[in-house]
C-alpha cells in the first residue's frame, strides 16, 4: 500500500513539474478498487463475540491436541500387589502419670502397643 502511495504521489509530482494537461490518469484512480474499510463492531456484539470464542467451553476436545498431550506409559501391570493382607498396626495408649496421695494427674505419656498383645481385657476381636 505504501507503494502504490508513492507511486501516485511520484505521478502528481511529475505531471505538476512537466506542466502537462493530460489529467486523465488522475480520473482513473477513481475507478480503482482499494481494500474495504472494515465495518467497526458494536461494543456489545464484539463483547459477545469474544465471550463465545475465548470464554465458552468447547464441548469437544481436537484430536491433533489430543494426540500431543495425551501421554501414555507402558507400565507392567503387578498384581501380586493386591493380593497381600496388611501388617498389623499398632495402638497407642495413653498412660497418665500421678502424684502424691491424692493421686493428682502430674502428666501424661504416650506408649505404644504392639498388636500381637491382645488380650480379652483389651480387644474385642474375635481372631486372638
Amino acid at each position: 500500500m505504501a507503494e502504490a502511495l508513492a507511486e501516485s504521489l511520484q505521478k502528481v509530482h511529475i505531471g505538476s513539474t512537466a506542466g502537462s494537461r493530460d489529467d486523465a490518469w488522475i480520473d482513473g484512480i477513481l475507478d480503482q478498487q482499494g481494500p474495504r474499510k472494515r465495518v467497526k463492531q458494536h461494543p456489545d456484539d464484539l463483547k459477545r463475540e469474544l465471550s463465545r470464542k475465548f470464554l465458552t467451553p468447547s464441548t469437544s476436545f481436537s484430536t491433533e491436541w489430543l494426540n500431543k498431550l495425551q501421554q501414555r506409559w507402558d507400565c507392567p501391570t503387578d498384581y501380586t500387589d493386591l493380593f497381600k493382607i496388611a501388617p498389623t498396626q499398632t495402638r497407642t495408649i495413653t498412660r497418665f502419670t500421678r502424684e502424691g496421695l491424692e493421686g493428682r494427674v502430674t502428666g501424661y505419656k504416650e506408649v505404644t502397643v504392639p498388636a500381637n498383645s491382645a488380650t480379652a481385657k483389651n480387644s474385642t476381636s474375635l481372631l486372638r
